[in-house]
């Protein structure tokens, strides 16, 4: 029973070193190079949504500045036409 413990325990231990050897080895990078990458390609995409909100941004107040103009041209017309109705009833 002992020597079969021993030789279950010897075989795990060499199991396990051998996968983490293997593990290392065949890893396509190192831990520390693998964070960087992460935290370069989180930043890349931060600022890609940083700048694509600014334009939404951007897009939003020029769209906005143009409804404003288009309905204050829109004010003129119909004061225009009032004016016209109202000189026209009075003839």
């Amino acid at each position: 029973m002992k020597n079969s413990t021993t030789s279950f325990f010897a075989g795990l231990i060499s199991g396990v070193a051998i996968g983490a050897v293997l593990g290392i080895l065949f890893a396509p990078d190192e831990g520390v190079n693998t964070r960087k990458k992460i935290n370069k390609k989180a930043g890349e995409i931060k600022d890609d949504l940083n700048k694509k909100i600014d334009d939404i941004k951007h897009y939003a107040a020029d769209a906005l500045g143009d409804i404003k103009e288009k309905v204050s041209e829109a004010k003129e017309k119909v004061k225009d036409i009032k004016e016209k109705a109202t000189k026209d009833k009075k003839k």
